[in-house]
């Protein structure tokens, strides 16, 4: 029989912490954090989007596929279009594809990754990114170097660079 005990924290309304017993004595914890949002966003011109900013909890400058969390009573997609403008200035795209939704650790975390690809995406660069964020626009090939060689280290977005190119959204020589 399964024994279920849970002690739930809320640390902020962002973030629980969750203990759960289960078939022994031993504790388990997972933090429950809210579904998150990632897109490889390419512009009509095949150009990709990414984002630089400050991570604090690697404590650098990372380079990321533009993402967001959910917000509470927010769609998936909608989260994505609000993160798209803010922090890249997309206004517009042609076609927003959503992929199969994963844990990105499901050992550790109790969300899901909403993972999307944008085409033909318009970016007005008028429009000014959230404070602490620089938009970054680079070639498919530069991309995909990026992934493969640890310029982009967030493991979802690697994933799902390397996704885009073999579904064939993403190519090299472009």
């Amino acid at each position: 029989m399964r024994d279920y005990q849970r002690f739930m924290k809320d640390l902020n309304p962002w973030v629980t912490l969750v203990e759960t017993r289960w078939q022994s004595e031993v504790p388990y914890f997972h933090i429950k954090v809210p579904n998150y949002v990632f897109a490889v966003a390419i512009t009509a011109e095949g150009m990709v989007a990414l984002v630089k900013q400050y991570r604090i909890a690697q404590d650098k400058v990372t380079l990321e596929l533009p993402s967001g969390l959910l917000d509470i009573g927010q769609t998936a997609h909608g989260t994505l279009v609000q993160e798209l403008r803010e922090e890249v200035g997309i206004i517009a795209f042609e076609k927003i594809i959503e992929l199969p939704n994963l844990p990105l650790d499901s050992g550790r975390l109790q969300n899901i990754c909403i993972p999307f690809i944008v085409t033909g995406a318009e970016i007005d660069s008028r429009l000014k990114t959230e404070k602490g964020i620089d938009s970054v626009l680079v070639t498919q090939d530069e991309l995909i170097n990026l992934a493969l060689t640890g310029g982009i280290d967030h493991f979802g977005h690697v994933a799902l660079v390397l996704l885009s190119k073999e579904l064939g959204y993403i190519q090299r020589g472009s």
